[in-house]
């Protein structure tokens, strides 16, 4: 089955990849090893040079099994308290559907009660004082907040995102759930016994749930006081350190179940951030105090330090193509060629390339060598930005043409997606695709904004 898969990469046929998908042989993760997108994902595109792939899986060097968007581990426990509030543990659709939907209300009376429980402290009422900070589906709830402002009950059916299903709890925390052993199955809905279950009666428990709210959890009820409500929003909320004890002991004991992911979270918490500091300044700071007992853990955050400084080069090399295609309309070959930034940035490229090369290919530990293939479409643009690097018209080049080879591999409604800057015979010229004007000119690599690591989400387990 590989044969076919590997086949369809050098044709970039989906269709056959889909297929190979379909007969249930293997996985996505046995055979997308480069930055295609296989998904029919529709809006803007993102990721236009394909870099997100190589830096996910670096990121499973660090923290596997989280992710930056399940970064509330509160969550985690509501959805363990929906699932435990459910007395049918059975195994059919209506089974099922049942606890969903338990989960869903649950979901949609938690979002009301937080933003009740923050309008109440808030001097001003204005939606935009809310401080509701990484609830899904937040400007719904604060709508609804706002809407039932002065009524002495409040019910559960009120629009949470526009498909709260996939778009909500249960489309982004629930798969991270059952990776943490909070779920047995995350398509059955069932919940561990050693830890999902405890950690969801911890959660009802802890925060003292109304009974009316675990009565329309239950479906035996549509109403409950909306003072119980805000008055359990002020327990149940997000803000850090309002966890109870036994719940914040079960997440931190799911999350510390990886011992990578345990070690990585012990050097967060020995060296928190620093005021002005990002997450690339800190993995920074940490990996130059890693001592041998972490150095796999060494490995990794340098392999991602170097990493990251090739793709803000790669990506500053588009955005500048296109600021500059912007400003001429067509740009001829003989523009670039002169471009002293463009000329600066390629000097530069050759030694950030050449750094994340030589670490990659001297790794001592089995954990970082394991898997590599997965980036290696990224090594070879690496090599080719090197090789071009003192041409800045070839290097130009290769960057459109990765740029291209990504944006070709994405569908919006069924079609693939237009590269925003394309070669033409006389130069670059950009696409009807192409992004707006950058409100500044692009003039340091320095500006572009690195990928996220998933240490906001470890710290988080950690100040629950």
């Amino acid at each position: 089955m590989i044969w076919i898969i590997n086949y369809a990469h050098r044709i970039k046929s989906h269709r056959i990849c889909f297929l190979a998908l379909r007969l249930g042989e293997i996985t996505i993760d046995d055979f997308f090893l480069t930055a295609f997108d296989p998904k029919d994902t529709p809006g803007g595109s993102v990721d236009p040079l394909g870099f997100d792939r190589s830096s996910g899986f670096l990121a499973d060097k660090i923290l596997p099994d989280i992710t930056n968007v399940a970064s509330q581990p509160r969550y985690f426990a509501m959805l363990c308290a929906g699932l435990a509030l459910v007395q049918d543990t059975g195994n059919g659709q209506q089974s099922i559907r049942k606890r969903q939907d338990s989960l869903l209300r649950l979901e949609r009376l938690w979002a009301l009660a937080i933003t009740l429980a923050d309008l109440e402290t808030k001097s001003d009422d204005s939606a935009t004082r809310f401080n509701s900070f990484g609830v899904r589906g937040v400007t719904y709830a604060q709508a609804e907040a706002l809407r039932v402002v002065g009524r002495e009950y409040v019910g559960h059916d009120y629009r949470l995102l526009s498909r709260q299903a996939s778009h909500g709890a249960l489309g982004v925390y629930a798969s991270v759930a059952e990776r943490l052993r909070l779920f047995n199955n995350r398509k059955n809905l069932t919940l561990t016994n050693d830890l999902g279950l405890p950690l969801g009666e911890a959660f009802i428990r802890e925060t003292n749930m109304p009974k009316a709210v675990k009565d329309v959890v239950g479906g035996g009820s549509e109403k409950v006081s909306r003072r119980d409500l805000t008055d359990w929003g002020l327990r149940a909320r997000l803000l850090e350190g309002t966890a109870g004890a036994e719940e914040r002991r079960l997440l931190q004991e799911a999350f510390n179940f990886n011992q990578i992911r345990k070690r990585t979270a012990e050097l967060l918490r020995q060296r928190p951030y620093k005021n002005g500091e990002t997450e690339f300044d800190r993995l920074t700071r940490i990996k130059q105090n890693i001592g041998n007992r972490n150095k796999d853990l060494k490995e990794a955050i340098v392999s991602i330090v170097r990493y990251e400084k090739c793709y803000k080069h790669a990506l500053f090399i588009l955005n500048r193509l296109i600021w500059l295609c912007g400003q001429w309309g067509r740009l001829a070959d003989d523009i670039i060629g002169t471009d002293e930034i463009l000329k600066r940035t390629g000097a530069n490229v050759r030694v950030v390339v050449d750094a994340f090369l030589a670490h990659i290919s001297n790794l001592d530990t089995e954990h970082m060598s394991r898997g590599m293939e997965k980036i290696e479409d990224i090594r070879r643009l690496f090599e080719l930005m090197r090789d071009a690097s003192s041409d800045t018209v070839e290097l130009a080049r290769v960057i459109q043409h990765r740029h291209e080879d990504v944006q070709r591999g994405k569908y919006d409604n069924g079609r693939s997606k237009a590269p925003w800057v394309e070669r033409t015979e006389a130069g670059f010229a950009l696409n009807n695709a192409a992004p707006k004007s950058f409100t500044a000119e692009p003039v340091e690599t320095d500006t572009i904004i690195p990928h996220s690591y998933r240490t906001g989400t470890a710290d988080g387990f950690y100040k629950v």
